[in-house]
């Protein structure tokens, strides 16, 4: 896809002409969309679903942006919109803002505000933070959020189990990927492991709303390990 873009370009690489490009490359031609009508189909968030299907949501579409943009070349970047994820193209002019869930248009801050009101009906104000770009390793963190959020609410526990897995190899330190391994863990009859998991999160979650609830859940599991032994 990149290198049809470049033959279009020619010796022309300034930013406006290849993102016009590339936004003719992967929507018009390749056909490339955001997949409204099923928005959490599991698919949408594995790229090569992604690119076999030409459906995506906002992340998996960036991420096909910003692959296809970085080998053309035009410097994109991820920025992760709380509720709607866009792209950053850095330019020697500025910085443009695009969505590439929405056929690559060009965003001003008022619709990236816009964006935010549809998601949080006005309760969010954008800050400037939030559009400062993101990591590979972020952008891989909230797929696979957004993949052990589907699985949960269509009850898919062995799915979301291993996804929760990948998300704590990414970033350890996540004391609601701990919590949540434990608890998928106990439901899977895994209690040696659920126990593990839900007392290094008491541990470490002083604060955590949950506490006593998981408090019980500890005290549950305790009571089945020590009749299984």
């Amino acid at each position: 896809m990149a290198a049809s873009v470049r033959e279009r370009l020619g010796n022309d690489l300034s930013a406006r002409p290849a993102i016009r490009e590339i936004n003719r490359k992967l929507y018009e031609i390749e056909g490339f969309r955001g997949n409204e009508r099923e928005y959490y189909d599991p698919r949408n968030s594995y790229l090569n679903e992604v690119l076999d299907r030409k459906l995506g949501v906002p992340i998996t579409l960036s991420v096909v942006y910003m692959e296809v943009a970085r080998r053309v070349p035009l410097p994109v970047l991820g920025v992760g919109l709380p509720g709607h994820f866009i792209v950053k193209a850095l330019t020697s002019a500025g910085d443009i803002l695009l969505d590439p869930f929405h056929g690559g248009v060009e965003l001003t801050e008022e619709d990236c505000q816009d964006r935010l009101d549809r998601v949080y009906g006005g309760l969010v104000r954008l800050d400037a933070r939030m559009l400062l770009p993101v990591t590979k390793r972020q952008i891989l963190v909230r797929i696979l959020s957004n993949l052990k959020t589907i699985y949960l609410n269509e009850s898919e526990f062995d799915r979301a189990l291993e996804i929760v897995g990948d998300c704590l190899v990414l970033d350890p330190s996540s004391l609601q990927d701990l919590r949540d391994r434990g608890l998928l863990c106990y439901r899977q009859n895994r209690f040696a492991e659920a126990l593990s998991d839900l007392r290094k999160y008491l541990m470490l979650a002083h604060d955590a709303e949950d506490r006593e609830q998981i408090k019980q859940t500890v005290r549950g599991i305790e009571s089945i390990l020590s009749v299984i032994r």
